[in-house]
């Protein structure tokens, strides 16, 4: 009798997807935020002070899933870092403060190799201005007048509109049916909060004070790794 034909195998089969439909990231996001600090700086030039100019230093990180339809969720949040500011005789004024937010939106482009997206966030900010002298004081008179120092603060809900673009490069072996990858992409987003108070000290009101909105932009740089199924084109 012939022999029997050999059974052909589907080449795709030595990777297969399986149940592996979405994937997901982590990155390092460093940039700079745009923000309209004009309400504050107003009150701090006509108190003697430097204002705090654009653009701002914005540190941060993101993570995200995308699933096979193209459906985004993911949360990320920054801080930003602006330079400290001179003010009258030795006093120096610190501004410090950030976000965080949920995302949700769509792939426009979702590709093994490129990723376009689109997002909304909804989260929330704070803002804070420490205001302190570098000038060294006998300790007695610190004594009579423990005032040398105050901090400002506000926050509130953050809305956001963010687009993103990646350029992902596979890494590694396969693993239960993920690829790894690597990812380098930029941010371009739309900020604004509305503050539950103005600008308030710790224990106290500040009766008068500037606006504690967030209105602005920022620009980033994204870097980090992920996972997406092994046979995803």
């Amino acid at each position: 009798m012939p022999p029997s034909p050999t059974p052909q195998t589907d080449p795709c089969e030595c990777a297969p997807r399986g149940d592996k439909e979405g994937e997901g990231a982590g990155r390092f996001l460093l940039g700079a935020a745009f923000l309209d600090l004009s309400s504050l700086n107003d009150r701090l030039r006509a108190a003697g002070y430097e204002e705090y100019e654009r653009p701002i230093t914005l540190i941060g990180g993101e993570a995200r899933g995308v699933t096979e339809s193209g459906f985004v969720a993911g949360i990320h949040g920054a801080a930003f870092i602006p330079p400290s500011g001179d003010g009258p005789g030795a006093a120096r004024t610190r501004l410090r403060g950030g976000f965080i937010a949920l995302d949700l939106g769509m792939a426009l482009i979702h590709t093994r190799s490129l990723l376009l997206t689109v997002t909304a966030g909804l989260g929330g900010y704070g803002l804070s201005l420490s205001i302190d002298s570098d000038e060294d004081v006998p300790f007695d008179d610190v004594l009579a007048d423990p005032a040398r120092g105050s901090e400002l603060t506000t926050g509130g809900f953050l809305g956001m509109l963010t687009v993103g673009f990646d350029g992902r490069l596979p890494v590694g072996e396969v693993e239960e049916g993920y690829q790894g990858f690597f990812t380098l992409g930029v941010r371009a987003g739309a900020l604004y909060g509305a503050p539950l108070s103005d600008w308030n000290l710790p224990e106290a009101d500040a009766t008068d004070a500037p606006s504690g909105t967030l209105l602005g932009a920022y620009a980033a740089a994204v870097v980090g790794f992920g996972g997406m199924p092994a046979g995803f084109e």
